[in-house]
Parts: C-alpha cells; sequence; structure tokens
C-alpha cells in the first residue's frame, strides 16, 4: 500500500483540507484532500464548523499519512484519500464517526480486502441526539 507524507496547511470544512504531499525524492504538492468514505456537515449547518473545528484541532500544521489515494479526482478537483493521524494508524474517519461528526458517504464502495464493510458497526458510534 502506498502511503504519503503531507502537512496540513488548511482545514476547509470537515472532509476536505489543503496539504503540502511529499512524493519523495524532493518532489512536494499543494493540493486538496477529500476524505475517503465519510460526509460531514456543511459549513451552513448548525455541525459544519463543530466538525471544521474538531478537524483542525487534529491537523492543521501537523503531519498525516494518506493512503488509499484514489487516482482520479472528484468533481470539484479534490484527491480522495483515506487519512491517518500518525504511524500508529489513528484514522481521521474513523475518530469523526466516533464523534458524530460524519456519516458513510453513500457513494463510496466500501468493499476491501475481500470483505464488505458492515455498516451495523456505524450504531455504536453515534452519539445520542
Amino acid at each position: 500500500m502506498d502511503k504519503y507524507e503531507a502537512e496540513v496547511l488548511r482545514v476547509i470544512d470537515g472532509d476536505t483540507f489543503e496539504v503540502l504531499i511529499n512524493l519523495g525524492f524532493g518532489i512536494v504538492v499543494k493540493h486538496h484532500i477529500r476524505l475517503l468514505g465519510i460526509d460531514t456537515p456543511e459549513m451552513r449547518e448548525e455541525q459544519g464548523p463543530i466538525a471544521k473545528k474538531f478537524v483542525e484541532d487534529h491537523l492543521l500544521n501537523k503531519r498525516i499519512y494518506l493512503t488509499d489515494v484514489k487516482p482520479k479526482t472528484d468533481k470539484y478537483g479534490r484527491t480522495l484519500a483515506k487519512v491517518w493521524l500518525d504511524e500508529e494508524h489513528i484514522d481521521l474517519t474513523e475518530l469523526l464517526l466516533r464523534e458524530g461528526l460524519g456519516v458513510p458517504y453513500k457513494s463510496f464502495d466500501w468493499t476491501w480486502g475481500g470483505g464488505v464493510f458492515d455498516f451495523a458497526f456505524l450504531d455504536f458510534f453515534r452519539k445520542p441526539k
């Protein structure tokens, strides 16, 4: 699995941020990343600024790692990827789900490694309203 080190420059909302990606051999590019497989509230929604602040607290001006990077960008020019907070495998998507600040992205194929994602486990992460 390819893994890219990146530094977060700016958080746009709960699932999108701008990074400097280290591609190796001294090549660094600035790009927008969209979290793979999760949708967080839009900024105009009540939970939007809360999700953004949560992501800022965990990512801003820190090193992260990108995996499962998709070869094509989305319709807004963002690269879809999984985001890890460190090499200890702390998954940003999982943290957002546990805090009730996101839901699985409907069109994402949660099948990988021959298995199928079990959406029932998400009930464990949802906070009571």
